[in-house]
């Protein structure tokens, strides 16, 4: 736009300002000053699009204050400082709460850490419990609680397990019944491939056969010594709105007749081939627990639902002490995932590598007898369109704090977290 009327600068600052309204809209981010995140948005899209190191650089210098400012303006509104508070008289082994003290403090000191939580328990007593640092991000002048939460990712497997294998001590299913057959018949519904699936899927008659039988056999389990073959699995269309509702993700699970190209066979047969299910695993057992109370009870309910009803009763003190497995309500006292991480950006440089020619596969065999090249192009077909997936710091998102993950999305603290699996392993003893 040419004008003399105004700087150059005005309009470079409005136009990145409007971009970054429409990101934050489309993400869930309240930008509640318009004035003080211009300067915030500018940085940001002069790190990703500044082509000019030695400008980019300068610009950032000159525009990170301000960006901080922006920042600490937000934070400000709905966060303050908390003071680190333990009562002294719930430690039981005081030498050892110093230590960890000390040694979480070197740590945050040295930059290792922005914050953390450790709380020791043996036989019932709590040893230690100690907090440190910040909440991360530009939550980093509000200070970690005893109560703070964590994004507990893979921790988060626990539970699910933990939820699943009461309902088998219930009655509800059982660890070696093929899930298909009574508790979840949309998972595989009929004994034969389906008759579409033979023109939409990219592989011949006799293979499609044989992966169809194989989902058909998938039993609880396979899918908790991640043996399913369905490793690599997720939703063709999901985004991170739709990550939010573990209902709608499992149902991607089942064959839909009028969308075959997007059925999700198994590439391995069940039992046979150990990998871990970094994120199916949690639709895959959603999918169980819903079926399986919808089998017993006749009536459907919400997989948090269920878990509020089996295990909820069990757990008030963990709750209280920072427990949130199906996802948090509220960013308040929310640690944010602070990490550096480009998985996006290096599968995209392994994609372009291959579309030049420039990328040979292995052909090293693993113990399986697969090769690795095919694994990972397994991979990749899996999660096409959705690396971010892979990028731990889209937990951060409102969308993605809200969702309910079992296989990655818990929000915990290292007190409830611990409660909790020690009441259920004490519960799983006396049986």
């Amino acid at each position: 736009m040419d004008s003399n009327a105004y700087p150059g600068e005005f309009f470079f600052f409005v136009r990145t300002n409007e971009l970054l309204q429409g990101l934050g809209s489309k993400l869930g981010v309240d930008l509640v000053s318009v004035l003080d995140y211009a300067c915030l948005s500018c940085t940001l899209v002069l790190l990703l699009f500044c082509t000019d190191t030695h400008n980019r650089k300068r610009y950032i210098e000159i525009l990170k204050p301000y960006a901080l400012k922006g920042l600490k303006a937000l934070t400000s509104q709905t966060g303050h400082r908390y003071p680190k508070v333990i009562p002294s008289a719930s430690i039981a082994d005081h030498d050892l709460n110093r230590k960890i003290g000390l040694c979480l403090n070197r740590l945050q000191s040295d930059g290792v850490i922005s914050g953390a939580q450790v709380c020791v328990v043996q036989h019932g007593s709590i040893m230690a419990h100690c907090t440190e640092g910040n909440l991360g991000s530009h939550k980093n002048d509000v200070a970690v609680r005893p109560d703070s939460l964590f994004c507990g990712f893979s921790c988060t497997k626990a539970v699910a397990t933990t939820l699943i294998l009461k309902m088998v001590e219930l009655k509800y299913l059982t660890l070696d019944e093929p899930i298909c057959k009574r508790i979840w018949p949309e998972f595989a519904p009929s004994i034969c491939p389906p008759p579409e699936l033979f023109d939409a899927l990219d592989e011949d008659d006799a293979t499609i056969t044989k992966k169809w039988q194989w989902k058909r056999s998938i039993t609880l389990r396979h899918i908790l010594t991640h043996t399913s073959g369905l490793w690599f699995a997720t939703p063709p269309d999901l985004t991170i709105e739709s990550l939010a509702s573990l209902e709608s993700c499992t149902m991607t699970f089942h064959h839909d007749p009028s969308k075959p190209e997007h059925t999700i066979l198994p590439i391995s047969k069940p039992g046979t081939t150990c990998a871990y299910h970094y994120i199916s695993f949690g639709w895959l057992v959603g999918g169980c627990v819903i079926g399986s109370y919808r089998e017993k009870h006749a009536h459907e309910k919400t997989y948090e639902e269920i878990f509020e009803e089996l295990c909820g009763s069990l757990i008030p003190s963990a709750v209280e002490a920072g427990f949130k497995p199906c996802g948090a309500k509220s960013t308040d006292n929310l640690a944010l995932v602070d990490a550096e991480f480009d998985l996006t950006r290096q599968m995209q440089m392994r994609k372009e590598s291959a579309a030049m020619g420039e990328l040979v596969e292995s052909e090293d065999s693993n113990a399986s007898g697969e090769d690795s090249g095919s694994t990972m192009k397994v991979l990749l077909q899996g999660i096409e369109g959705r690396e971010w997936l892979l990028d731990p710091r889209i937990w951060n998102s409102q969308n993605a704090i809200r969702a309910n993950v079992p296989a990655a999305g818990g929000r915990f603290s290292a007190k409830g977290i611990h409660l909790v699996l020690h009441e259920f392993t004490l519960l799983s003893s006396l049986y």
